[in-house]
């Protein structure tokens, strides 16, 4: 035993060291893709420089004829430099050089080049400086290069620098180069460029100041202002950099004032990233700032036309698997401006003031804060899939249409742990802070605070802190599923809390809405919506807190406290389907007519086990408004301060109103604290505190007014042509609830003929003062008892009050029958259940005793 046990133990440990190896994410298996820089470590972003004595230098004091390249007798140039250097050499300058034997050196060994201080390359606005060869190394630190343009050569890329080695820059500069793509430098083998600074740089068409297409590349600790790709011909694409190749990083590093633009006639071309537009995969962007960078399309002065134009990602436009974490997006903008009187313009579509994503499987957008930044579409635009938006701010940014934050096409996305606030819409357009056109996506654990629309315009109407809007089924996606779950955020202070119109498969649950301007949730869903555990407090909306317009739909669990509207309070039920309102607490909602808390129209509503605790405060106010539709009301508790308001205003018809429990309620008015204008087969079990009775109220059809306490009796109501028909559509309904149930109908309001046995019963009124069914003298009252395998058995009240010792008037008004707490007889079965069980034991002795004597034998 002892070694099957530590044997056992070994198994075990084996299976859990293979298992920890194994336990990866699906996000973690996406992030897998993205950049491992394990390639550049801190050794590599310093010069790579190797030590030795094969070192020249270079000097404007130096003579390319006379030099010998020492550092008592330097050359001259750069390129007598070059030639005289052998492969692996180091170059140190000092001063400033331009001219024609300083410009278009070709690099065809490893070299590394240097200076001392700072020393200057002019490109006299006619030349490149370096032209880098395949399977070459060049390493350049502490050089200004500026006024390069290749714009008119036949090789127009690369305005300080063409590679297509591997190319390390350190503590450089680059200003005012300009190139058809890669204003700087345009790179086609490995870049990795640290602590430099680019100014004023362009590209005609892709990356202002870097051109980059080679995998493994990385941009460290530099500074990128005012670089820009502009064209009036074609499209432009990254004010900055312009990346394809694959697993490219820049990290802590500042973008400001980048631009990608395209003005005057333009026809059906696209601008790109503002800072970076990048189209590998594995893009990775830590620690960065993006200040102002911008992407537009703008007509200056006279005539044109701007057609199908897109500008995206006013700071980034990147596709496939990318990251962008722990970075500062301020005052980015995608937009579309136009300055002529002239100009014929359509379909020009602007996204992602500061991100534009494009496709791809797998973007995280990680702990980022943007600010200021403003988009006719979204700060953010989403068009990948198996997204992960998480513990990101974004605050104070604006959209003239959809998404004054995030704008979001993809699917299988999950919004965790971000702040969104005092994001609005100046232009009186824009649908939601985040906007939603995707399936499958889940929010949780964010807050949504003070987001709101300044125009108070007709379309201020469909902003909302969440705004979803899917009404098509996806390709793979489950038929009608749409799978979007919105848990554990905080909603405060915003116009709307969520606008949801979709297909189906919707939960929203143990979020928190308070104060929202013009309602918490609006839905419209195909089918199967859940409202779960939610706290919903001081919020405001014609329909009230919660407004849907869905099939198949279950509020449970939560808080509607101090909530107000027009026709409704906490909830506006406007679907013509199953709604279930179960477990609710209802404190203090009003509606300026309407129900308070629930108005209903056309829906089947099955209200129970909830709370409500009413506070009228406009007249004719009700707890419940219900129209067209029908309404069960089962083990219910209302509370009402007063006694001039109604607890259920029905308009159609109330099927079962049972064992709800009514305290603090005397309505004096005509109509009750329940009204109905049809009502049909209706029991009214109210639940008392005194000798906990249970009593059976008013059973009847036809404009009945339904009161616990007391009420006027109306005329005409509760009036019944046959009351026999009235009682048996009543029993015949109820058995189908409970087993064993015991019926007394007493204080029938009203007056009207009615039937017993067959006879007439009219002389003397339906009811006489002690609230008995009456026939001149006589009572007339009836009891029930009920069994769903017996017939209806029908006795006169005062037998059976005789034979219970009781008077027919203490019958008829204290027949003690809890519904909750009435059990059938079961004793019979009991005893049975006894005999069976002792049978089985005698048996089982008598085998256990064969048993044994077999074995003595």
């Amino acid at each position: 035993m002892g070694k099957s046990f530590k044997f056992s133990l070994i198994l075990l440990a084996v299976f859990v060291v293979i298992g920890s190896l194994n336990m990866v994410s699906a996000f973690d298996d996406l992030s897998a893709e993205v950049l491992d820089n394990s390639s550049l470590s801190s050794g590599n972003l310093e010069d790579i420089v190797s030590v030795n004595d094969n070192i020249v230098y270079v000097s404007n004091h130096g003579n390319d004829e006379k030099g010998n390249g020492s550092i008592n007798s330097p050359y001259a140039s750069l390129s007598q430099a070059i030639n005289k250097s052998g492969n692996g050499y180091i170059i140190f300058m000092n001063g400033s050089f331009s001219g024609e034997k300083n410009c278009n050196l070709l690099i065809d060994k490893n070299l590394s080049i240097t200076s001392f201080g700072l020393s200057y390359i002019n490109g006299d606005s006619k030349s490149r400086i370096f032209n880098v060869l395949e399977n070459c190394t060049l390493s350049v630190s502490n050089l200004s290069f500026s006024s390069s343009d290749v714009s008119n050569l036949n090789n127009s890329n690369g305005g300080a620098i063409y590679s297509e080695g591997i190319l390390i820059i350190s503590r450089c500069e680059f200003n005012y180069c300009t190139a058809n793509n890669g204003g700087a430098i345009y790179s086609k083998g490995q870049l990795i460029l640290n602590n430099s600074r680019f100014n004023k740089n362009r590209a005609i068409a892709y990356g202002g100041a870097i051109y980059c297409s080679s995998d493994n590349s990385l941009v460290n600790n530099s500074i990128f202002k005012e670089n820009c790709a502009k064209s009036k011909i074609t499209e432009v694409s990254g004010g900055a950099i312009s990346n394809f190749g694959n697993n490219f990083t820049v990290s802590c590093s500042l973008f400001e004032g980048n631009f990608a633009k395209e003005t005057s006639k333009v026809k059906n071309d696209p601008i790109y990233g503002g800072a970076i537009s990048n189209y590998g995969n594995g893009f990775h962007v830590y620690g960065c700032e993006f200040m102002s960078n911008y992407v537009e399309v703008r007509t200056d002065a006279g005539s044109g036309e701007v057609c199908l134009n897109i500008a995206e990602g006013g700071a980034i436009y990147t596709v496939a698997c990318a990251k962008v974490e722990n970075c500062h997006f301020d005052k980015d903008t995608a937009h579309c401006r136009y300055s002529s009187n002239q100009i014929n313009i359509y379909g020009n579509k602007c996204y992602g003031g500061a991100i534009s994503v494009a496709s791809g499987k797998g973007f995280y957008l990680l702990n980022n804060t943007f600010t200021n930044c403003s988009s006719a579409n979204g700060v953010v635009k989403n068009n990948a899939n198996y997204v992960l938006f998480e513990n990101n701010t974004f605050d104070n940014n604006k959209a003239m249409f959809m998404g004054s934050s995030i704008y979001d096409n993809g699917e299988n996305n999950i919004y965790r742990g971000n702040t969104f606030l005092n994001n609005n819409d100046p232009k009186n357009h824009a649908q939601g802070t985040v906007y939603v056109n995707a399936c499958n996506v889940t929010f949780e654990n964010n807050a949504f605070l003070n987001n709101y629309d300044t125009s108070n315009s007709v379309h201020s109407s469909n902003n909302a802190a969440i705004y979803i809007y899917n009404p098509t089924f996806r390709e793979g996606s489950d038929a009608g599923d749409t799978n979007i779950k919105i848990s554990n955020n905080n909603f405060d202070g915003n116009d709307r809390g969520i606008y949801l119109y979709c297909s189906g498969g919707a939960k929203i649950s143990n979020n928190k809405f308070t104060n929202q301007r013009q309602q918490a949730i609006n839905t419209y869903v195909g089918r199967d919506l859940s409202i779960l555990d939610n706290y919903f407090y001081n919020n405001h909306g014609y329909h009230g807190a919660v407004s849907i317009n869905s099939r198949n739909t279950l509020i449970k669990g939560n808080t509607f406290a101090n909530n107000s509207g027009s026709a409704a309070g906490a909830i506006g039920l406007l679907c013509r389907d199953d709604v279930k309102i179960d477990s609710n607490t209802f404190i203090g909602n009003h509606a300026t007519y309407g129900g308070g808390d629930i108005y209903s129209i056309y829906s089947n509503m099955m209200v129970t086990n909830n709370n409500f605790v009413i506070y009228p405060i406009y007249e004719g106010e009700s707890s419940i408004y219900t129209k067209y539709g029908k309404i069960d009301a089962i083990n219910n508790k209302f509370t009402i301060s007063d006694n001039l308001h109604k607890i259920i205003k029905q308009i159609g018809q109330i099927e079962y109103f049972l064992n709800n429990v009514i305290y603090d309620n005397t309505p004096v008015n005509d109509d009750g604290s329940i009204s109905s204008s049809s009502v049909e087969d209706l029991i009214d079990l109210h639940k008392r505190t005194k000798d906990d009775f249970t009593y059976y109220r008013n059973a009847t059809e036809n404009n009945v007014n339904l009161d616990d306490n007391s009420s006027s009796n109306d005329s005409g109501n509760g009036e019944s042509n046959n009351m026999e028909d009235v009682i048996d559509d009543i029993v015949d309904d109820i058995k189908n609830i409970f087993d064993d149930i015991n019926v007394v109908i007493d204080n029938i309001e009203g007056s009207g003929d009615a039937s017993y046995n067959g006879s007439s019963v009219s002389s003397g009124g339906i009811v006489n003062s002690s609230g008995l069914i009456t026939n001149s003298s006589s009572d007339v009252g009836k009891y029930h008892e009920i069994d769903k395998d017996q017939s209806l058995e029908v006795s006169s009240q005062s037998d059976i009050a005789s034979a219970n010792d009781m008077s027919s008037e203490e019958l008829s008004r204290s027949i003690a029958y809890d519904l909750l707490e009435k059990k059938p007889d079961n004793s019979n079965n009991s005893v049975m259940n006894q005999f069976v069980i002792l049978i089985v034991i005698l048996a089982l002795l008598l085998i256990y005793g064969f048993y044994r004597g077999r074995k003595d034998i």
